[in-house]
């Protein structure tokens, strides 16, 4: 429960009192980690978890850029929303995730955004606007985008032929 009035997280089933920032290691232990490695991404359980929120956050953002640059061949200098527009854009990005073109949007809108919201801001400073728990439901959607990744299919480019005569 947060007390409105400090910056403090009053754990009542502990009958504790904690702040805000160390939540998190208070929170995660090691057989919740454990728990989690057995549903997430690897490389995000070893990379991410046991971080502070800017550490985590950007870890798990670099392991999502990394795996989309090599999934499309892009070249190293393209990064963050520019890798999402090439990869994702849904009129010209090289991969397709969705049956509509509404869906494509959606999910070209969700690569873009959760790099705007979450992985360019502890980017460039310090951040305590998620704390805890929060930085566990991040990673575990920075999980869920590298599952949309892994499901995206190839956009088929059709060459116009030339007919013979």
């Amino acid at each position: 429960m947060r007390d409105p009035d400090q910056d403090l997280y009053l754990l009542t089933t502990l009958g504790r009192v904690t702040e805000a920032s160390d939540l998190f290691e208070r929170i995660v232990d090691r057989a919740f980690v454990s728990q989690l490695a057995e549903i997430i991404d690897p490389e995000l359980t070893r990379s991410c978890l046991d971080k502070s929120y800017e550490d985590a956050i950007t870890s798990a953002f670099r392991i999502l850029e990394v795996r989309v640059r090599n999934r499309i061949n892009a070249k190293p200098e393209l990064v963050g929303t520019e890798l999402m527009d090439d990869a994702f854009n849904p009129d010209r990005g090289k991969l397709v995730f969705g049956e509509t073109s509404s869906e494509r949007q959606a999910v070209y809108q969700i690569f873009r955004s959760a790099y705007m919201m979450l992985r360019n801001p502890p980017s460039h400073r310090y951040l305590e606007e998620f704390a805890g728990a929060e930085i566990v439901e991040i990673i575990m959607f920075v999980d869920f985008l590298l599952k949309v990744l892994s499901k995206a299919q190839d956009r088929i480019t059709s060459q116009p032929t030339e007919q013979a005569e």
